[in-house]
This record gives C-alpha cells, sequence and structure tokens, in this order.
C-alpha cells in the first residue's frame, strides 16, 4: 500500500493505492498532529521557483484592470491554480486564513473577475493572469482586500517513484509532498479616504550571540480608512564629523485594514568598520518612489 500525503496550508493532497483506506486516514491523522513546514508565502518568490510580479494590486481612481506575470525559475513546467482566500493580518505582520469579516473588514473577491484560474508556465518563461475590477452600483466607500492564491499543482505522477520503498506485499510507505503556493494583496479603494502612521517604542536590541546583528523593534500605529505600506530605512549619524549611513532596511512593510498597529523588527547591518556609538539613529517609513515618496512616520533615537 502507499500513501502520499502533500502539506498545503493546512489542507492535504492524497493519493492512496491498495486496501486498507481507513490505516490511510490514520495515517493522516498522525501528520496532522505533527509538525508541518509552512510552504505558502506572502508575496515575492517562493520556493518553487515561482516568482509573481507585481506583489501587490491596488484598484483606485479610474483604474479597472490589472495584470500579473507569473514567472517560472524552475527546470521544469509547472502548473498552478488562482483563486482568492480571505486572510487577516496578525500584530506582528504575519497572516491567518479567514473566513467571515469584522465589522470595520471588507473582502474584494466578489469586486474581481480574473483569467485564467489555471496556468501552465515552461521552465523560465511567463505567463499572465488578467483581473478586471467590477464595483456594484451601491457599494459603500472604503477599502477592500483579498488575497490572490498561486498554488503549485503536483504532476499526476506523483509519489509513483515511491513503490520502491515498500519491500514486499502489505507493507506501507509514505512520502510528504510540500505543494507551494504565493499569495499577493488585491486591494479596491472606493470613495475618499486617508491613511497616516506615527511610528512609537522605537529601540535597538544587543545581539544575543556574538556576532549577531542588533536588531531595531518599533511599532507602526495607522490611522484612518485605508493601509499604509511602504519601505522602513535606518541610518545613523555619528556625534562627531561624518555622513549619515544607511545601517538597515526593510521593504514593503504593510499596515493593512481594519490593524492600527503592528510591530516591526529588522537587523542593522552598518558598513564594514561602523560602530553604533556616540550617534543618532534616525528611521523613516516612506512610500516608494512610484507612489509619491511620502514620509510616513519618522523617528529619531539618540545612541550613547
Amino acid at each position: 500500500m502507499k500513501v502520499v500525503l502533500g502539506l498545503f496550508d493546512s489542507s492535504f493532497y492524497f493519493k492512496e493505492k491498495g486496501g486498507h483506506r481507513w490505516i490511510a486516514f490514520l495515517l493522516m491523522a498522525l501528520v496532522f498532529l505533527s509538525p508541518v513546514l509552512v510552504v505558502e508565502k506572502s508575496a515575492g518568490q517562493g520556493q518553487s521557483g515561482l516568482q509573481v510580479i507585481p506583489t501587490r494590486i491596488v484598484f483606485e481612481g479610474r483604474k479597472r484592470s490589472a495584470q500579473v506575470n507569473l514567472i517560472n525559475q524552475g527546470t521544469k513546467a509547472a502548473t498552478y491554480r488562482v483563486s482568492f482566500k480571505n486572510m487577516r493580518m496578525k500584530e506582528d505582520g504575519s497572516y491567518e486564513d479567514v473566513k467571515g469579516a469584522l465589522p470595520d473588514e471588507k473582502f474584494a473577491e466578489d469586486l474581481i473577475r480574473y483569467s485564467p484560474r489555471q496556468v501552465v508556465v515552461p521552465p523560465g518563461e511567463s505567463q499572465t493572469v488578467r483581473l478586471m475590477l467590477r464595483k456594484k452600483r451601491d457599494l459603500p466607500a472604503g477599502e477592500y482586500r483579498s488575497h490572490m492564491l498561486f498554488r503549485a499543482i503536483p504532476p499526476k505522477n506523483t509519489g509513483e517513484d515511491i513503490e520502491s520503498l515498500a519491500g514486499g506485499k502489505g507493507e506501507i510507505s509514505i512520502q510528504l509532498i510540500p505543494i507551494f503556493g504565493l499569495t499577493i494583496p488585491v486591494i479596491v479603494r472606493h470613495g475618499k479616504g486617508t491613511a497616516t502612521a506615527a511610528m512609537g517604542d522605537l529601540k535597538i536590541n544587543e545581539p544575543e550571540n556574538p556576532g549577531d546583528s542588533s536588531t531595531i523593534s518599533l511599532s507602526i500605529n495607522r490611522q484612518g480608512e485605508r493601509s499604509v505600506f511602504g519601505d522602513m530605512i535606518a541610518r545613523f549619524k555619528p556625534e562627531k564629523d561624518g555622513e549619515e549611513l544607511e545601517v538597515g532596511r526593510v521593504n514593503g512593510i504593510a499596515v493593512f485594514t481594519p490593524n492600527k498597529k503592528r510591530i516591526v523588527n529588522f537587523n542593522l547591518t552598518p558598513p564594514e568598520g561602523v560602530e553604533l556609538k556616540r550617534g543618532n539613529l534616525h528611521v523613516v517609513y516612506r512610500q516608494g518612489q512610484a507612489e509619491g515618496d511620502k514620509i510616513f512616520a519618522e523617528k529619531q533615537l539618540r545612541i550613547p
């Protein structure tokens, strides 16, 4: 008997050959109780060699259409199924799947039409998924968000090579197959709305182990009807004469509605020979240049 289990977002790709189906379900239950590798990622590039561009889509103003390019950086053709899912951001920036919306939360999946629903991407090539916005006449003002999911579909012969692992009749072989996926946020902004952000709780955390980098921790506090999205840049200027140096950066930091707060941690990576002592640390949270280069928030910290 052979059992193939594919792990994806707490769901299973299940393939069973032979009898004793009840044994297979017991094995599945055991896997549910075991630690599993998280194989779904938000935006960017996944472990399967899939790259998605852009990493987020915003419909606002007169914009009614958009497209996403799926690039297969692997060595074999890959099939991806396209769908929507609703996710809620936690205070630490991670996500949880949700089914129902909170009173001040709006989902965008019913406002978007997209095609195709499944694509085959040859190695080293790309395919396009097109999106079209369809607003309802009586749509209430606000920001709507859902996440477009690109899920890898395993080949039909997945798991057939483990027949050799079973040495005789009645033996059981198990193969856990990760099924990778990526998500990107799709946002619809309807009507007027604003968003502001403030920075708080800024501090430097010394490394726990010798040779590790110091880290920055801070909070972003969002206000308004819209999400904020931008890059976090840390610069250091010594007390004595010297230029301001970039010593840390993390791009693509979002605080999605309805969240009011997000905790951010990132490494400080000063240039070789530069000590973060006796100077001023300047941290800026700003939009990208393509979106106006607006500064959402900034804060300074004196380093003795």
